[in-house]
């Protein structure tokens, strides 16, 4: 294989990320590979973080949980890099570097050696791992920076992460490329182009489509979230009256009036939705709104109206940037609602299944909870990391429900959450085992 610079078969690392099931009873699993070291390995059970050498071991490739067999359905999640060596270039790599320092007093700013790629980077301190653009900024590539000064002996643990490609490479002198090679201005002689000018000379020439990527002929340019009605994260039942105005049923959906209900029935990859005379309707937030013209189209047979005025199928109308907008139905069927730039109505934007769940967890999410220790007496306390699938909209509400696991306990809570994640708490109602395993929490920043 051909290469330009240093050898591509020296010391090139790959992160994998492997997913396994607890049963119960099995304590050791194999991995495909084996990583590159123990201090390269991150291992969770149920979403609680586990410990080298304390929880679990690796050995070659092979994965040894020390304090017992996670329990039976448990998700295992094991993430860690090994080297490789020749093979598939085309495949996306990735770096991972890590160090630990040991805080002085009032220190906010710590050096990272060698730098890293901004916005690539984990910062725990004392175990606990802080939230980027929150608790630290990251973004310099060189120095890490403290919201809130560290105390006196914090250990600070920081891991940074690099992606780089290696497809289609040639040798820097002897080789013919039956192409251009395009070399950006600021390389003389035989310098090889950096990637970053690459990047910005190949940023550059997109320039001319511009105008295609911010019109209509451009992906993501439904403004509207579920627009076919196939999420369903709160498991709404077709036909169920809603104890209160402006409840959420289908995810960024919500009935207005009090005591009425949507019904739905299948329709393609979605649902056909039966709005109520009060209105079902969805507020979308003002930073997804660029402003100007905008035209509304969908399926079925209900009224539409657009912050209070009634709008037709196919009519457009201005919208104010940076300022929330109301999309309200009634009195009929609808399906397939599209809010897009524009003056013509343009076919249906079918986007992943995936991506739209990601879109409605920014105001909406749920996941499961587990803790679980021993106690000497009543009262002593232990908590887990609730980490949301997404950053949300704004600091959510939290509320639990008892997940059937609960044993020993006095209390049981979310606290401190923020835009990313949230604590999971358990006291212990008295001495011996306590634990709260299949909680679940519910997190929401709806508009």
């Amino acid at each position: 294989m051909a290469y330009i610079g240093i050898n591509p078969n020296q010391n090139l690392a790959q992160r994998f990320t492997e997913v396994f099931t607890g049963n119960g009873v099995q304590t050791v699993y194999t991995l495909p590979v084996a990583p590159g070291s123990t201090n390269a390995v991150d291992v969770s059970v149920g979403g609680v973080d586990q410990i080298g050498g304390i929880n679990f071991s690796v050995s070659n490739n092979t994965l040894t949980f020390l304090t017992g067999a996670p329990p039976a359905g448990a998700l295992i999640k094991v993430l860690f890099t090994a080297e490789i060596n020749s093979g598939d270039f085309s495949r996306t790599r990735t770096t991972r570097k890590s160090f630990t320092t040991i805080a002085t007093a009032g220190q906010t700013v710590i050096p990272v050696p060698g730098g890293y790629d901004p916005g690539q980077v984990d910062v725990y301190v004392n175990g606990v791992k802080l939230i980027l653009g929150v608790d630290f900024d990251g973004t310099s590539g060189t120095v890490i920076t403290l919201t809130d000064a560290a105390s006196v002996g914090d250990e600070i643990d920081i891991i940074a992460y690099g992606v780089f490609y290696i497809s289609g490479v040639v040798n820097k002198t002897g080789d013919t490329m039956t192409g251009p090679l395009v070399v950006p201005a600021g390389a003389t002689g035989s310098q090889v182009p950096r990637f970053s000018d690459v990047q910005t000379a190949i940023t550059n020439s997109f320039q001319s489509v511009s105008s295609i990527n911010g019109g209509q002929l451009a992906g993501m340019r439904n403004k509207i979230i579920n627009g076919n009605f196939q999420v369903n994260q709160r498991g709404y039942v077709s036909g169920t009256n809603v104890g209160a105005a402006n409840t959420y049923t289908l995810d960024r959906w919500r009935v207005v009036t009090s005591g009425q209900n949507i019904t739905f029935t299948a329709s393609g990859n979605g649902n056909l939705v039966t709005a109520p005379a009060g209105g079902l309707e969805q507020v979308i937030e003002g930073i997804n709104i660029e402003g100007g013209t905008y035209v509304l189209n969908w399926t079925g047979t209900a009224t539409a109206t657009v912050n209070g005025t009634a709008r037709a199928k196919g009519e457009s109308f201005t919208l104010t940037a940076n300022t929330n907008a109301t999309v309200s139905f009634s009195s009929g069927t609808v399906g397939l609602v599209q809010l897009e730039p524009g003056t013509v109505a343009t076919p249906f934007e079918h986007r992943p299944y995936g991506a739209e769940l990601a879109l409605c967890q920014r105001y909406y999410s749920l996941g499961l909870a587990h803790a679980r220790g021993t106690a000497t007496g009543v009262g002593q306390f232990l908590n887990t990391p609730i980490y949301f699938p997404v950053s949300m909209r704004a600091t959510p509400t939290m509320s639990l429900t008892d997940g059937g696991g609960r044993a020993n306990l006095s209390t049981v809570t979310t606290a401190s959450p923020s835009v990313d994640a949230a604590r999971f708490e358990i006291a212990s109602a008295a001495a011996g085992d306590f634990r709260a395993l299949g909680d679940i929490w519910r997190a929401s920043s709806e508009l």
